[in-house]
């Protein structure tokens, strides 16, 4: 008998109980299906008032139409590349993901084609990331003095850091 494996830990690189890399698995019939089984929940949320409160709505629909204006090349007249399918797509997983009761940002789109979100408080504190097809989110976090950049990647959840970052702009906006 084959034993259960907790999902409370990301699988990640991680061995699971029949000694399989769970990369493996999550390439298998099985990982597919928990995929395709989260995706729909996803997509149910979409357009919820329960899951999606009016604020929540209104990022989306600014990010639909931002990606809109700019999915030609050139968009802004200055050699910018437009945003892929893909980019949107995973733009969206973000906003998915976004914990409830955090503040919401403000959507933009950087010359790279990749789309940006960003928070802004008061002296100097101010959180700026762009997510690209790939679920890569590279950002810039500065709450004086500190300041810290790096990239993460957008898997099932937004990474904890990030989630802390934004959690900031409630207590000091």
């Amino acid at each position: 008998m084959q034993s259960a494996l907790s999902i409370a830990e990301p699988l990640r690189g991680r061995r699971g109980p029949d000694h399989h890399l769970t990369d493996d698995l999550l390439t298998s019939q099985t990982g597919m299906s928990i995929r395709r089984i989260n995706e729909d929940q996803r997509q149910m949320r979409n357009g919820s008032l329960i899951f999606d409160p009016p604020a929540r709505r209104s990022l989306k629909q600014a990010l639909n139409e931002l990606a809109q204006d700019c999915s030609m090349p050139n968009w802004d007249g200055e050699g910018a590349a437009p945003v892929e399918q893909s980019t949107w797509a995973t733009a969206h997983r973000f906003v998915d993901a976004l914990p409830m009761g955090l503040p919401e940002p403000e959507p933009g789109v950087h010359p790279d084609g990749e789309i940006a979100f960003s928070w802004i408080g008061g002296k100097g504190h101010r959180l700026s990331l762009a997510v690209g097809p790939t679920g890569r989110i590279t950002y810039a976090y500065r709450r004086l003095p500190s300041k810290m950049n790096g990239t993460e990647w957008l898997g099932d959840r937004i990474p904890q850091a990030l989630v802390e970052y934004i959690a900031t702009f409630i207590a000091r906006s």
